[in-house]
């Protein structure tokens, strides 16, 4: 009898973290680990969390329970009676990335318009993305909107702007509070051209094309972004090319 209770005492915690491991092997999927002393990892009890073993088995849906002599306490609804940890790591989903809405001022820069001669620009656009594509490094579906209006010594053009695409947003840095932006852009603009030598105002709608790069900084929900941008704007009888530099605030739907 007494070697009876001398091997239930002994064997219950190994047989108990076997059968664990058992469990979470046939839970295994690829994820995220973020990896944390037990006597650091400020665990809530009651509430369940995914665990990370010794092996690379893992535990999913264990509800903390306490410590207790040095081991952290969990409970299974698989498993009779807690499971004794005293090392492991908590393992978080990776969130999937937030939507975005932008507000930008830009200075337009004309490259090759001389026959009008336009010669500065000012724009304010308000952009929109979405991540439709869960997966790493897919695009987002992006959507701008904006008005802009160039100068010159022959001519005023002005009026809307509507365009979309994909785009991406690439996180660095230890916080991921740093990104790089880049969208590429596609649609049409209906603008106004009033020629100043024919007092005459013509209407037009003319397909535009946009690549846009920049580099941008993230405080909780809001973000900073400077950016390149360069448009093509095709018209059959003057199609000219732009430079622009933006300055951007931009909103995420959720925090860092």
């Amino acid at each position: 009898m007494a070697i009876s209770f001398f091997a239930l005492v002994v064997f219950t915690p190994f047989i108990e973290l076997r059968a664990a491991e058992k469990i979470a092997a046939a839970r295994t999927k690829v994820t995220y680990p973020v990896h944390l002393p037990s006597e650091q990892a400020g665990l809530v009890i009651g509430q369940a969390y995914h665990l990370k073993l010794p092996n690379g088995s893992e535990l999913k849906d264990a509800v903390f329970k306490g410590n207790e002599g040095g081991v952290s306490l969990f409970e299974i609804p698989t498993v009779l009676g807690p499971l004794r940890l005293k090392e492991f790591s908590l393992v978080t989903e990776k969130k999937a990335a937030p939507w975005i809405i932008s507000l930008s001022p830009e200075v337009l820069i004309p490259q090759n318009q001389r026959e009008l001669g336009f010669s500065q620009g000012l724009g304010l656009h308000l952009a929109a993305s979405y991540p439709f594509w869960k997966t790493p490094f897919a695009p987002r579906l992006a959507a701008s909107l904006g008005i802009v209006r160039y100068t010159g010594s022959r001519a005023l053009l002005s009026g809307p702007e509507a365009t979309a695409g994909p785009g991406w947003v690439i996180p660095f840095g230890k916080k991921q509070d740093h990104f790089i932006a880049v969208n590429l852009y596609a649609g049409y603009a209906f603008y106004a051209l009033f020629n100043q030598a024919l007092s005459e105002t013509f209407q037009q709608t003319t397909f535009l094309g946009a690549i846009e790069v920049g580099y941008g900084y993230r405080y909780a929900q809001w973000a900073f972004l400077m950016s390149y941008s360069q448009n093509y704007i095709y018209d059959s009888n003057f199609p000219f090319t732009t430079g622009a530099v933006r300055f951007s605030v931009a909103y995420f739907g959720e925090a860092l």
